[in-house]
């Protein structure tokens, strides 16, 4: 079954998530195993190392988004275009 969220608490999953990156207290990896992405924002956000098995992501904005070592293991909607 997948997980709804709202754009107001993926930003929160976010912050925290850049917190931890960064080494400062408080922060948590992010783990967004099996949530419905669809549609949401995710611009210009490092998600180097977050857990987004099982994912579905139709639609949603990645734009500048840094997914390096990013478990996209049977995430669904992942589209990859060609460069300009």
């Amino acid at each position: 079954m997948k997980k709804q969220i709202t754009q107001k608490e993926l930003n929160k999953i976010l912050k925290l998530y850049e917190k931890w990156l960064n080494d400062e207290e408080g922060g948590v990896r992010a783990d967004l195993n099996c949530y419905d992405l669809t549609n949401k924002d995710l611009s210009g956000t490092n998600l180097t190392n977050t857990k987004l098995r099982y994912a579905i992501l139709n639609c949603a904005k990645l734009f500048n988004t840094d997914l390096r070592y990013t478990d996209l293991s049977c995430a669904k909607g992942l589209r990859i275009l060609p460069a300009n």
